[in-house]
């Protein structure tokens, strides 16, 4: 890429250099592209001398990942997997076909959209490919997010079954590390892998005390072993007399957080748009009612609009999922001069973010710290960085770090948008992944939330058959304490 005299003076510090990368990386992609389709070539080739022989069509070709492997040193596994993106690119991802081969996405981003459109209807394919490829590139686990939310929204009917084919390749597996580690990895429902991952995490932060010299990741890992070998509890490594977790355990445990938001009229069997699990993205209706049947509810009052929606307010927790008596205003139009958002305040902004708000990183809202956009004033705080909700925005720890750094900055531009700018001086926005926003997007199925006026006689019979919808609950529910944060963390405001 050549730049002139003129435009390497009015260009910051670094950009330069960013250019040349990006280019070096479409020259990559393009390479990918081009090794993809020689396997795929010489799989062809294969396919017609099989023929030629006399060999039955459907077992033609299965030989060529076999000489490929041997001929190339390359993973057998590795050829197939190419060879079969290379067939779906030339016969049925038109689109993402000419994406990659112009170096506008590589390899894991086109191994990334084919395996989420495997599956989807003919009659929605166009329309998915060309909404997934429309925007700038996502490195391969944003974009994942995104095409799960795509295929919600644009071919819901499809999600049952490609979540019963799924479900049956589940399996855990044991592979080889070095210096005596080993990969425990696995393939499962989302609910339960979030169940798993949810009560290592509690046992993590409540089997200890602060003073457990391990960090959570190391916690996290002791507690699944703990799980495996009946121990079924951490034992605490601070050696003090003194520790709490000495004094005994309780008996019982509560059952892992698991978040769904899903709205009324599929709560209710009245329709079965998808729901969305935190931390995940869309599921099945059918999967979601079954996690709502033994949950407990909190209300998240929404507004719906042909191009998307908005957060008005978030219920208390709640036994009985039962409808509001009147619409619910926004708490965050009122000014707060306090330092520390209050509850119901950080539950609109986690429920409105979904994700932490720096570009491209996954980490959940329930995992994330509030961040001050305009910092918040300590001296004089009627004077500017308000703890309301246009001011806030979920960042985990590692990116609320970098912004207090200054490294990166960004502002808010209205409507839950935010405008970053790098430390190269360029422009990147990112806008809420909430459910309760991702629900509310131009569909006419969702009207469980559009309770606007007073309670009618058809709002208390809604009422009442959502009761007969949940099972009793057997067992009594004592309070917990709060699992959001590790102890010892400051507040995260």
């Amino acid at each position: 890429m050549m730049l002139t005299q003129s435009q390497l003076d009015a260009t910051p510090p670094g950009i330069v250099a960013l250019e040349d990368l990006r280019a070096h990386k479409a020259v990559l992609a393009r390479t990918q592209y081009a090794q993809v389709m020689a396997l795929t070539d010489f799989y062809d080739l294969c396919s017609d001398e099989d023929e030629r022989r006399g060999i039955n069509p459907a077992h033609s070709g299965r030989h060529a990942s076999v000489e490929l492997s041997v001929a190339l040193g390359m993973n057998e596994t590795t050829a197939t997997a190419w060879i079969e993106l290379g067939l779906e690119l030339r016969h049925r991802l038109h689109g993402t076909h000419d994406a990659f081969a112009a170096g506008h996405i590589d390899l894991d981003q086109t191994r990334v959209i084919a395996a989420m459109l495997d599956g989807a209807s003919d009659d929605k394919l166009d329309i998915l490919e060309a909404a997934i490829l429309d925007g700038r590139p996502l490195p391969p686990s944003k974009l994942r997010a995104r095409c799960r939310r795509l295929v919600a929204r644009h071919d819901p009917d499809s999600l049952p079954h490609r979540a019963k084919l799924a479900a049956a390749d589940r399996d855990v597996r044991v592979r080889p590390a070095d210096n005596g580690m080993s990969y425990l990895d696995g393939n499962l429902p989302a609910a339960d892998a979030h169940t798993i991952g949810m009560r290592l995490r509690e046992m993590s932060i409540h089997d200890v005390c602060s003073m457990d010299p391990r960090t959570l990741a190391q916690r996290r890992a002791d507690a699944l072993t703990a799980l495996a070998d009946g121990t079924g509890a951490l034992v605490c490594r601070c050696r003090s007399e003194h520790c709490h977790t000495r004094s005994g355990r309780p008996a019982t445990r509560r059952a892992p957080l698991i978040q769904v938001v899903i709205n009324a009229g599929t709560l209710l069997g009245l329709d079965d748009a998808p729901a969305h699990l935190d931390g995940y993205g869309p599921i099945d209706a059918d999967t979601a009612r079954a996690l709502a049947a033994d949950g407990v509810f909190q209300r998240v009052h929404t507004l719906t609009a042909e191009n998307g929606g908005s957060v008005l307010g978030v219920g208390a927790v709640s036994s009985r999922p039962g409808i509001p008596p009147a619409w619910i205003a926004a708490t965050a139009d009122s000014a707060a001069t306090t330092y520390t958002p209050g509850a119901a305040l950080a539950r609109l902004v986690r429920a409105r973010d979904g994700l932490c708000r720096f570009p491209n990183c996954q980490v959940p809202a329930r995992n994330c710290d509030l961040d001050h956009i305009i910092p918040f004033d300590h001296e004089q705080p009627e004077k500017g960085g308000l703890t309301v909700e246009s001011n806030l925005a979920c960042l985990c720890r590692r990116h609320h770090r970098l912004k207090t750094d200054g490294t990166w900055t960004y502002r808010h531009t209205g409507a839950g948008l935010l405008e970053w700018t790098t430390p190269r001086g360029e422009i990147i926005a990112t806008e809420p992944e909430g459910a309760a926003l991702t629900l509310t997007h131009g569909t006419n199925r969702i009207r469980g939330i559009e309770l606007m006026s007073q309670r009618s006689h058809a709002e208390h019979d809604l009422d009442y058959l959502i009761e007969l919808h949940r099972r009793p609950r057997r067992r009594k529910r004592s309070p917990q304490p709060d699992v959001r944060h590790s102890p010892g963390e400051p507040p995260p405001f």
